[in-house]
């Protein structure tokens, strides 16, 4: 506490339930604004700019794949166009969706966009890692298969990660906006912020170590020990690699700080909007 160091503590899913934070936040003034949100449009515009974030990524990141593993596979192409083209009228959608909608009507609608386009998403996340695991679907809870699992624990190292984030930047955690505040007693800011860097910092390394080491076995009901050692260890170093974003070369680790310090300035009213992160494919 004395270095500012949050402490997370993880159940075996990779799940973070309980954290030891420095007791001087968060900040008053972001606390209003937060509040101010709801009501001034900016929450609604904020829940819009999450999904977009995170629909954009997954759409990198199916690129991605598919230039990286077209000659291999030549029908990845086909999978991979066939996605886009299901994604691409839902961020559409939700960048049209009418911020003068009640929140919670808003954030309806704006999830449903975004769950059919993770629909396709992980449609063409199972074809392209073909016979190297077993995909059922994506399922956030109650995992028994290896993707799921896999996603789950790298999830869950960079929740921790998003709420460290937001907690240096002096935001109230359960004031969210694209998710409903204090969802299941949870802080669910960090549900919001964290939808823009699944795909770049979790779904692209689970994948990629699946398609190097798969198929990969399960024994009992967890990942094993060695397991997660190794995707904790891929991620982590996904998390301190360089990337560029609104013209910074930085670890993507401090684009989220960025990202939430950029959150806290667009609720203070200190930027004119909030621009999601949206990585290089």
């Amino acid at each position: 506490m004395e270095k500012n160091i949050p402490v997370h503590f993880l159940d075996s899913s990779g799940l973070s339930y309980a954290v030891l934070i420095d007791r001087d936040h968060p900040s008053v003034e972001n606390g209003l604004a937060q509040l101010r949100a709801y009501e001034n449009g900016k929450g609604a515009k904020l829940a819009a700019a999450f999904a977009e974030g995170k629909l954009r990524n997954q759409m990198a990141l199916i690129k991605f794949i598919v230039k990286s593993g077209a000659r291999s596979n030549p029908l990845l192409a086909l999978a991979g166009e066939a996605a886009l083209l299901r994604m691409e009228p839902e961020l559409r959608r939700i960048r049209e969706e009418t911020p003068e909608q009640p929140m919670d009507a808003l954030r309806g609608a704006i999830m449903a966009h975004e769950g059919r386009a993770a629909g396709a998403y992980w449609d063409f996340f199972k074809e392209a890692l073909g016979e190297k695991a077993v995909f059922p679907g994506r399922k956030p809870q109650e995992a028994n298969d290896v993707v799921n699992m896999s996603l789950n624990y790298g999830y869950g190292i960079l929740y921790a990660r998003v709420q460290n984030a937001l907690a240096r930047a002096g935001l109230y955690l359960h004031m969210a906006y694209l998710h409903s505040p204090g969802d299941a007693g949870r802080p669910s800011l960090a549900f919001d912020l964290i939808e823009e860097f699944r795909p770049q910092a979790v779904d692209r390394m689970v994948y990629a170590w699946l398609k190097r080491e798969g198929p990969i076995k399960i024994k009992g009901e967890f990942l094993s020990p060695e397991q997660r050692n190794a995707l904790a260890k891929k991620v982590i170093e996904r998390l301190s690699r360089a990337e560029t974003f609104d013209g910074k070369k930085l670890p993507l680790e401090d684009h989220i700080q960025g990202q939430a310090r950029r959150l806290a300035a667009y609720l203070r009213g200190e930027i004119p909007q909030y621009k999601p992160y949206v990585g290089k494919w």
